[in-house]
């Protein structure tokens, strides 16, 4: 009588290990769940901001593009009077490199009203 304790015990110590075990993996099942979603959540994130930086790439190179064909028959001068070798869309080439933050902050801020007035507009 008392093996068949015994082991009514044993079973019962062994089932109650395993409840624990599942609940353990249930826990953890759910973390892995909870972490996919924020991953996911972070990638339609990036998604969206390389969406909104192609658009602002875009309208920066049209911009570019008419800023070259309207300067593109300046010549420049250096100190001296003397024509210099570089031209005027070299010149502002190298101006656009030396644009401060804040200005690349008032693009994105176009950019952004640009867009809110495509939606209007539908």
């Amino acid at each position: 009588m008392e093996d068949i304790a015994n082991s009514v015990h044993s079973v019962t110590t062994i089932m109650s290990q395993i409840s624990v075990a599942s609940g353990e993996k249930i826990s953890g099942i759910e973390q892995v769940k909870k972490a996919i979603y924020q991953l996911d959540d972070v990638t339609q994130k990036n998604f969206a901001l390389l969406e909104h930086t192609a658009m602002a790439t875009q309208l920066l190179e049209e911009q570019t593009q008419h800023l070259t064909d309207k300067v593109s028959h300046f010549k420049m001068n250096d100190s001296s009077g003397r024509e210099s070798s570089l031209s005027a869309v070299e010149s502002i080439t190298e101006t656009q490199r030396n644009i401060p933050a804040s200005v690349g902050n008032e693009v994105n801020m176009k950019t952004q009203a640009a867009e809110n007035n495509a939606w209007e507009m539908l």
